[in-house]
């Protein structure tokens, strides 16, 4: 659930009525703005599960990581209709958290705003730990016809071979 307010004092509020509403397993998105980092860092002190959004630079990234934030979410198709190369920021990024350790963040890095299935494969190959996928994408990726015509030519081959369409 996304925060609507744009200063701090707002953000917090909004955040802990969320939280409060929809339980702590609740992430809540606050852009990565002056007062979203600053309401960033007040919430995680608080113990708030934080995803950093509205990601399209680097610096933007790094900011959100030394505030605290679980996920950072940088927008694929967003920054790559912006000419922003998002595979090198995604794999920037990523680095910069591994070389961090598990010991100096948790951070990590879910991709969002995507438009077709090849996209989302580069946010996976740059880096990405996770990503926010529309279902009707999810569906794309799984039902293209050289999917269903390599599940009924299985079926066919398994036909003649054995004689039956099902298992015995």
């Amino acid at each position: 659930m996304q925060v609507l307010a744009t200063d701090p004092a707002g953000i917090v509020a909004e955040a802990e009525r969320l939280r409060g509403e929809l339980g702590d397993d609740l992430y809540v998105k606050i852009p990565i703005t002056e007062a979203g980092l600053h309401a960033i860092g007040i919430l995680k002190g608080r113990g708030v599960n934080v995803t950093a959004t509205a990601l399209y630079s680097k610096a933007q990234g790094l900011l959100a990581i030394a505030a605290g934030a679980d996920y950072i979410a940088p927008y694929f198709n967003r920054m790559e209709s912006l000419d922003i190369d998002i595979s090198a920021t995604i794999t920037s990024l990523a680095r910069f958290i591994e070389r961090q350790g598990k010991k100096r963040t948790r951070t990590k890095v879910m991709a969002a705003s995507f438009k077709n299935v090849a996209q989302m494969s580069a946010a996976f190959d740059a880096g990405a730990d996770a990503a926010t996928i529309q279902p009707a994408l999810l569906r794309a990726a799984i039902s293209t016809p050289d999917i269903t015509n390599a599940v009924r030519q299985f079926s066919a081959d398994w036909y003649e071979t054995f004689g039956t369409a099902s298992l015995p």
